[in-house]
């Protein structure tokens, strides 16, 4: 199989998101090392499918996750790695950033038809609407230590948790 065009991006891609059928963003970070060893800036870049650059833009944070809205084209909802738990709704095409704080550091998240939905290892859930605004929290009653493992959400509304007590 022939890829239909081979582009090369300077640097190494640490990671890929698609944000519509039709462009992928992606993490250069590997061309933002500083000479103190330390990453400060998160070189991205968005392609079209057809492997066109569009732009290229120097994030003054570190995207940790990401996910796609469900519901609006080039939209990516994502964790931003700083001192305090961040949300980013980020759109592509026009590259608008709206900063959000957030209540917990997210461990997991989802995209749902009405929002996003943010879980943390000890139990805590933050539940936001489409434009990043807090529609609910809770914290899990969980005993003994414990933790959870793994998220998953399914139509309607139904969200998914496991979770591990003791060894």
């Amino acid at each position: 199989l022939q890829p239909i065009c081979k582009k090369s991006i300077d640097g190494l891609v640490k990671h890929l998101w698609a944000s519509s059928s039709h462009h992928v963003l992606v993490d250069c970070s590997s061309s933002a090392i500083l000479p103190d060893g330390t990453e400060k800036l998160q070189p991205l870049q968005l392609w079209n499918r057809r492997g066109q650059f569009h732009w290229s833009y120097c994030f003054p944070a570190k995207i940790q996750q990401a996910v796609l809205s469900p519901i609006k084209q080039n939209r990516l909802f994502a964790i931003a790695d700083e001192d305090l738990p961040t949300g980013l709704l980020i759109d592509l095409c026009p590259f608008k950033v709206k900063r959000i704080p957030l209540g917990i550091r997210a461990d997991w998240m989802s995209a749902t038809h009405w929002g996003y939905i943010l879980v943390n290892r000890e139990g805590g859930i933050v539940c936001l609407n489409r434009r990043g605004r807090v529609m609910a929290q809770a914290e899990l009653p969980l005993q003994g230590g414990g933790k959870v493992t793994a998220i998953a959400v399914t139509l309607p509304a139904i969200l998914w948790i496991a979770t591990q007590e003791g060894p």
